[in-house]
């Protein structure tokens, strides 16, 4: 497959949605099938903002996933320009899979994005990918110390390692990283990720999901 070489490339983080097996702690609040319907909805959300951008001929959009064979991620994410499916292991060995695996196509410059941040718009990821003409990493980072974008222009594979995952630490690690390589880094304005109902609350007038649920005891 020949890519061209200024193309863009969006990893698309997502898990196929299963009663059961996303959004735990959401679940522990609203049950499973509540839990997994709101992140469909939200995944949904965030592949249709990656899409604009595939159709602008911005970024081209891998879905990058697990939870279920490349016919059934299909079939619910449509439309990317292809499907990827994640190894096993760390978070952390994931990314830098998908990163390095992007870089060895072709692609100049490769993003990570994650699918339960309802506020991540086409408009912004495209912010974050005009700063990469000037910085060497870009970071959309969550409110709870982690980070819902992060791109590159090379492969970076200290960025994920040594990082204390599922932790309000990863932020703050990610950045002492990319320092040590002396990466410049371009930080855009935070954004909420969603994994708890308080989360849910927090960003309840970006989305038009009823939130009805959130109100159980």
């Amino acid at each position: 497959m020949s890519i061209n070489t200024k193309a863009k490339l969006i990893l698309e983080f997502a898990k196929y949605p299963q009663p059961g097996s996303v959004k735990t702690r959401l679940a522990a609040k609203l049950g499973h099938e509540d839990a997994c319907r709101i992140y469909d909805y939200m995944a949904q959300k965030t592949h249709r903002e990656l899409l604009k951008l595939q159709e602008q001929g911005v970024a081209n959009v891998i879905v990058y996933a697990d939870g279920a064979d490349k016919q059934k991620i299909s079939n619910w994410l449509k439309d990317a320009y292809d499907i990827w499916l994640q190894p096993d292991g760390t978070l952390g060995q994931r990314l830098e899979y998908g990163f390095c695996k992007a870089f060895e196509m072709g692609f100049r410059t490769v993003l990570a994005v994650g699918t339960d941040c309802p506020g991540l718009t086409a408009e912004k990821i495209q912010h974050a990918i005009g700063q990469l003409k000037q910085f060497d990493v870009a970071i959309v980072p969550s409110t709870d110390g982690g980070y819902v974008l992060i791109g590159t222009n090379t492969f970076q594979p200290d960025l994920f390692r040594q990082i204390t995952w599922s932790s309000s630490q990863v932020f703050e690690q990610t950045l002492q990283r990319a320092k040590a390589n002396n990466l410049s880094v371009a930080l855009l304005d935070p954004e909420t990720d969603v994994d708890t109902v308080e989360d849910l609350k927090t960003i309840k007038d970006k989305i038009n999901l009823d939130l009805s649920v959130t109100h159980k005891k």
